[in-house]
Order: C-alpha cells, then structure tokens, then sequence
C-alpha cells in the first residue's frame, strides 16, 4: 500500500493543481522539491539581521517587561545532559511538508561545559552541531541550546534514528531520537489547528523555541530570537491564515542587536532557512519568503505594524495610526493571493481587531510582494523576543468563486457603490459612498460595517452586505475653503451648502512665481487636485509658497542635439541612446537588457541637470506610450545614487499604473502604488514643499488628476527624465522602449511659447569680412535638423581666402555643416599677395 500510495499521491496532486489557476504560475518542481533549489545570492537575502524598525510612533501603552521564572536546582549528575524538548520518538509528515527541514530541537548541559555536541542519521558519520552560548544568540538563543536540522530528502520513509552525542571532554553521554517521517502526504487546506488535542506538535512543526499547548493555545515557554512554527504545506499558494493572539510581556533586556527589539505576527509562503554564506549551524539565512505581517516594537520606545517582502524588507511605510495592548486578545489575519501575471509577486493583505469586535472588511494593510519571491510556501507564526499566546491556527484556501455586494436600501438616503457588479473578484477594489437625501446624514453604517467614515475604501475577500441609518442634520454641511497670499481655489461644485456625501472637488491655482505647498485644516496633504466627501462641514486651508524660478531650468528640448552645458547623460550599462529631433528627446533602452530602478541601483537611460535643495515643481510631458510589460518612463529627483526618487508610469502587462517609490540608503520602498489608468498620460507633474511630495498626472496639461502625496527627507541635487524596462529572461525578456520627452519644465519658469521657433526651420546667417561670396548647397531660406550643409568660401579678385569664423573654423575654403540650431559663420578675406602692375612715368628723348 506504501509504494502504490508513492505513486497515486504525486498524481492526484499534478491533476488537482492541473484545474488550479495557481499551477499556471508556479514551478511544479520547485514547490515539491525545495532541496534542489540554489542558495540565494541577492546581498538582501544574505542577510541574517532583523532590520531595525523604521519610522513609528511612541508606544501609547505600558509594557510589561519579561521575567524568568525561578529555576529549581538541577540535580546533580556527573555527566552531560540531553533534552530533547519534543521527546525521544517524533512524527513528521503525516500532515504534509511545511519547510525543507526538519528541526530537532533542545538543550545540553552539565557539571561541565559541554565541548563537543555531535549528531548521526541512520548510521551515518558524525556531524557537528553548535551549541548556544559559544555562537551569536540568534536561533541558538539560550546557553546549551541546539537545533539539528536535517533535510526531509535525506530521511527514510518511516523510522529514522538520530543519536546525538555531547560530551564535556571527560564523560560523553548519547541519546537517541526516533524521527518517523510520513512522506508524501499534502497538508489538507482548509485546516485549524487543535491545541486542545496533544501533543502539539502533531498540529504544528517547531522550527526554534520550545512552545507548548496551554488551556487551548500554543504558547512560548521562553522567549528569545525568533520563537517559530511552521505549520501548512509549501506547496500551498493562495490562501488565508486567521490567529488569536496575545501578547503577554516582551523580554526588553535583550532588545540590541541583533534582535532590534520585538515583534509578533505571521509569515506566508515560507520555505525554511537557507545557507546564507555566514558558515553558521543551524542554517542563518531566513529572508527568502513572501511575507511578513507583525507588530514591532523597537528600543528607542517606538512601535508599528510592518509588512516585510522577500528580502526583509518593508513592502510599504510602517503604520503606527493603530496600536495593539499586552494582555489584550487580538485577531490577526494575513492573505496571500497569485498574481494573474506568471512570475510577478503575490498581492500580501493584513487586518487585526480585538477579540470580541465584528471583523473590519477593510484590510490594514496591503501591497504586492517583492520579485523573486517564493511561489508558494507554508505559514510561519513568528514570536520574537516576546512571551505570546497563540489560539487556534485557521487556514483556508483562495478560490476562483466571485463574491457580491449586498446593500441593503436605507431610508433618507443611499449608498453608492463603485464599481457596482453583479459578482466581484477576490481582492477586487471597491469603495462605498453614504449620500444622505437632503437634511439627511448617516448616524451609522450598518451589515458588515460600523462607524461614520465616509467614503469606505476596501478590497472585498467575502461576500458582504451593507447598509446605514440617516438622521436629520443638526446643521446645514458647508464648505469653507480659504488661501493664503499666492494663489486661490477652484471648488466644484461651488455653492453655499452641501448634501451628506455630496463630492467636492479642490483646485489649487498658484498664481505665477507661487507653487502649491499642500492643504491644512480639514484636509492633508499635497493632492492636487483632491476630491472630498462632504460628511460634515469642512474648513480647509490652502497653503502656496513662492516657487524658485530659477531652479530647475525648463527645456524643451528644441534643438538638434542635448545641451550639455545643462544636462548629463547617464547610461549605466552602455547600451542605452539619447538624441534630439529637433523638438524632442528621446531616450533609448534595447530590448533583451533590464534597465530596472530597484535593488541593483538605478539602471535607468536618463539625463540629469543640477537642481537647488529648495521648493519646486515639474512638469514633464512625454509623448510616447508604455504598451508592454515594464517599459517605464518618468522623471527622477536625486540626492546622491543612494537617496532618490522615482515618479513614473509603467505597463505591468495587463494595465498602465501609476507608481512612485523612494530609495533610501540604496533600499527601495514603494510609495504610490496599485494605481491603475486607463492609458498613458502625456503629463506628468511633481511638486516638492519640504519633505512633502505630490504626484498628479493629466491627457491634456490642463486638468489634472492627483496620484498622491507622501513626506520624505531629501536633500536634492538633480532633477531629470528617464527611460527604463525589466525582465527576467529567456521567458520575460525586457522590452524595447523609447521615452520621447517634449519637454521638462520648472512651472515657475516655463518656455513661451514651448518650441516656439521650431527645429524644422533652422536659418544659416553668412557674414564676410574684405571681399568675396559665400555660397549654400543647398541654398534655402531654413533648414532641417541634422541637414547637412556644403559652405564654400569664393575670395574676389585680388583677394584671399582667410578663414572661418563663428560655427564653422578651420581654413579650407569648402566645409561641410550640419545642422544643429540657427547657425552664423563668418568667412575671412583678405588682400591677396599674388601678381602686381607697376607703373613708370614716360621719358622723352
């Protein structure tokens, strides 16, 4: 029955995951077979750090700091000791195979310190093992701490033997562990663990930490480093993860290096730890997975929610808006979900709420994953430096069923639904707007909904159903908008009250020489311009500032070739191309070579110009489009090729979207993202106030659309334009593209009119100087960019040719020029030395 199972299971699998949209993007062979991946090279990966927290707020509770209990004295023994914390007989893959190893974990000790701790497998040689106290504290945290990894390849199906062997240089002591392991067999989705039913481990797979099952929970006995259980199968793609969880006190002693203080939360698409070239036993190489949803707290008294991607990585700004309490129980819930592009990273979503509160339908958190990250992998529950109590584990799958929208009609009022569909996608986007009938607003949301904001923006995981309750208006809603010196407002509709829910939409105006610095009162930010719900009466304020004219300088590119008293071209790997039409640039990426702008750098064909650290803004206009997968085009602000930022459109292979990200010591993190357009827009507009960025995009220059803003220190010292492409060859080469810019302006001090002498009619100006002719081939009143131009220089009699001044040089008196701008050139003649006539007086005789 064994060996017919062995075949029939890699079958049944191969036809489930065969009717499975998630099989057309993943590598069959990689999610089954892990042992034959290669170790990762990116520096990202090699990383054994946990990053410290960027950004946060202060932590508005108190903490309670951990404290070990007291220890009974240990017996007295003369030898070494073995405990094998999950006993001497244990069972692996009766549910399934949640990472690569296995992980036999325990503690040494002795009247003497143990010198050597070695272990076998099934008779074979001795292998090593490091001991905690003599390493870095990582996953070996505690003194006498050990963890033998061992390759679910390299295990028999069924009984194995592992003896260990520790010995204090005097006495040696051996125990032996009896490893059954099941192979072949898939961890069921849907799953939820069971703590009430021992052992635990029968629910769950440790990874590092002793934990134990308490009153119906998994708990941590001791914290430290990255307390870990891995549980589900790494074959699994796309699912949810749902998890209690408390945390009871953080062990704040050990918050340095390298734990960077605490953290809890859940892991997805995890796939064991890997060689990260340090050398180090167990294995220290751990930033290899999709991703990480936790809670932080770090020394400096701060705390937030972070979502980490592949690499370690934040995938977004940490949000610090929400905070979690010790001793409270929460509900933690994650979800990851394929991309419909083969090879492009998963969609990560995460929310919380306190045990006992209705489920928010709004995710807290969501960004797309980082590229190369696994395809798939199982859930790891991580507690770091933390005593945590984990509640039972429930895992289902994400499916191809739709989802719908119930609204449930509420009197005096209604609930507009964008888009409105029969059935939606899992994860697609949808926003709910309250409009109240007039004298009317809404008290409350009802259905799956609580609260009064107003509009609800969220992506739908499950059918839903809303409604409200409106009330009377205590008072009429106006809006109340005002500017300071610099520029105005133009506010649509414009009228003295507004109806509950009603939009109105802002425009700034700057006057000329002012940019705009971004809204304050009822409003934040720098969108521009920014559409408001009317749900109460609003007061906003509209900040301008004087904008520096004279930095950056506006181009428009009218003439034949990049004025490099102005601009540097960049061309990192010596195969992109810029030139000039006449009234354009155009930069040039080949196909088949990735000109990406992430981790390795900025790849990007770009030109340059020095800019001033003051306030400013862009506008670019492009004239190309972006129609394939990641051509990209847009403009850049640059403090130094570490600290930049990228603005930009791309094509992501199925839509255009509109994207920012911010480069911060070399480590990119997106900033706007998961903005979609309906094509390419022509203008591209960025606005610098401080450290508050707006992004906006326009079709005609004219009306705007605003992208998003977001605070980020930069000291700039260059502003430019750039072309650029991706791919992941020989499947996804990179794309050709040409980013065609019509101009780069300063809005303080643009061209007008913009290409107002064109390049098409370009003039030659002869002056001469003595006398001769100059003759044009050919001769015509203008001329064309990069035409060219045969000069010839005609001395008169008794004259020389000199020669040439102005555009051309040089003596010879016939020259070719090309045509580059309006041109003059002077031709030199002087008196020639050639024969002469000399006349006598006649004599007469």
């Amino acid at each position: 029955m064994k060996q017919a199972r062995s075949i029939l299971f890699p079958l049944a699998v191969f036809l489930l995951l065969l009717v499975s949209p998630t099989f057309l993007y993943a590598d069959w062979a990689e999610q089954v077979e892990p042992a034959g991946e290669s170790a990762p090279l990116d520096p990202a990966l090699l990383a054994s750090e946990i990053s410290p927290l960027e950004g946060g707020a202060t932590y508005p509770h108190p903490i309670i700091s951990y404290a070990a209990p007291t220890q009974a004295e240990p017996a007295a023994v003369d030898t070494p000791t073995i405990d094998v914390w999950y006993g001497t007989t244990q069972n692996f893959g009766q549910r399934g195979t949640p990472q690569e190893w296995i992980n036999i974990l325990g503690a040494v000790g002795g009247p003497l310190p143990v010198t050597s701790l070695k272990y076998s497998l099934n008779g074979g040689p001795d292998k090593t093992l490091s001991i905690g106290g003599s390493v870095e504290r990582e996953r070996l945290y505690n003194t006498g701490d050990f963890n033998i990894e061992l390759r679910f390849t390299d295990l028999n199906d069924g009984a194995n033997t592992v003896i260990i062997k520790a010995s204090d240089g005097t006495t040696q002591a051996t125990k032996t562990v009896t490893v059954n392991y099941d192979a072949g067999n898939p961890w069921p989705l849907p799953y939820t663990t069971d703590w009430n039913s021992p052992p635990a481990e029968s629910w769950m797979q440790p990874v590092d930490g002793k934990w134990q099952a308490v009153g119906g929970r998994l708990e941590t006995v001791a914290p430290g480093y990255d307390r870990l259980v891995a549980i589900g199968d790494i074959a699994w793609g796309d699912y949810e993860v749902t998890v209690p969880v408390t945390v009871k006190s953080l062990n704040t002693a050990e918050w340095g290096p390298p734990s960077n203080g605490a953290g809890v939360g859940i892991m997805v698409h995890w796939r064991g730890h890997y060689d990260n070239q340090t050398g180090t036993q167990p294995l220290a190489g751990w930033r290899r997975f999709g991703g990480l949803a936790w809670y932080r707290w770090n020394p400096n008294g701060k705390a937030a929610f972070e979502l980490l991607g592949n690499g370690g990585k934040d995938l977004i700004e940490p949000k610090s808006d929400k905070t979690i309490t010790l001793n409270t129980p929460y509900i933690f819930k994650m979800s990851v979900q394929s991309s419909t592009l083969a090879g492009e990273p998963a969609t990560y979503r995460f929310k919380f709420w306190e045990v006992g509160q209705p489920e928010p339908p709004e995710w807290y958190m969501t960004s797309s994953g980082n590229q190369g990250e696994p395809a798939s992998g199982s859930v790891l529950l991580v507690a770091h430096q933390a005593m945590v109590s984990f509640g039972n584990v429930t895992v289902t799958p994400i499916t191809t069923d739709t989802y719908t929208m119930t609204v449930q009609d509420p009197d005096n009022g209604h609930i507009v639904v964008t888009p409105n569909k029969a059935a939606y996608a899992y994860g697609e986007r949808v926003e709910l707007r309250a409009v109240g009938a007039v004298g009317y607003g809404l008290t409350n949301w009802t259905g799956d909904f609580s609260g009064t904001q107003n509009p609800i923006v969220f992506d739908i995981t499950e059918n839903v159903t809303v409604g409200g309750v409106f009330a009377p208006l205590a008072e009429d809603i106006r809006l109340n908008v005002t500017a300071n010196a610099g520029g105005v407002v133009n506010v649509v509709p414009k009228k003295n009250k507004f109806g509950y829910g009603e939009v109105a939409r802002l425009t700034p105006q700057p006057n000329p020489g002012y940019i705009f610095a971004g809204w304050a009162g009822d409003l934040t930010g720098g969108d521009n311009p920014a559409v408001v719900v009317m749900d109460r009466t609003k007061n906003i304020i509209a900040n301008f500032v004087p904008a520096n004219t004279a930095s950056p300088v506006s181009d428009d590119f009218n003439a034949c070739a990049l004025n490099t008293n102005l601009w540097t071209f960049v061309n990192p790997l010596g195969v992109g191309t810029q030139r000039l039409n006449g009234t354009q640039l155009l930069l040039t990426v080949p196909a088949n070579t990735s000109h990406n702008i992430w981790e390795n750098g900025n790849l990007s064909v770009r030109v340059m110009q020095p800019t001033q650290n003051t306030d400013f803004e862009i506008i670019a206009k492009f004239e190309s489009v972006v129609t394939q997968r990641y051509q990209m085009q847009g403009i850049l602000v640059e403090q130094d090729a570490n600290n930049f930022l990228r603005f930009e459109v791309h094509h992501d292979g199925n839509s255009v979207r509109l994207f920012a990200a911010r480069f911060l010591n070399g480590d990119p993190k997106a900033v706007i993202t998961g903005i979609s357009l309906p094509n390419t827009p022509s203008h591209l507009r960025i606005t610098r106030v401080g450290n508050l960025w707006s992004f906006a995009h326009s079709n005609d220059g004219a009306n705007w659309t605003a992208g998003g803003s977001f605070t980020f220190a930069l000291g700039v010292t260059k502003t430019g334009v750039f072309a650029a492409n991706h791919g992941t060859p020989p499947a996804r080469p990179a794309p050709q593209h040409t980013a065609i810019v019509d101009y780069f302006f300063n809005s303080a001090a643009p061209i007008v009119p913009e290409d107002g002498d064109p390049a098409g009619s370009y003039t030659i100006t002869v002056q001469k100087q003595g006398e001769g002719a100059v003759t044009l081939n050919p001769a015509k009143a203008t001329y064309t960019c990069n035409e060219i131009v045969t000069v010839t220089a005609l001395p008169a009699a008794g004259w020389t040719f000199a020669g040439w001044g102005g555009d051309l040089t040089g003596t010879a008196p016939t020259q070719q020029l090309t045509v580059s701008k309006n041109h003059q050139i002077t031709a030199v003649f002087t008196r020639g030395a050639g024969s002469f006539k000399i006349y006598l007086p006649s004599v007469r005789r």
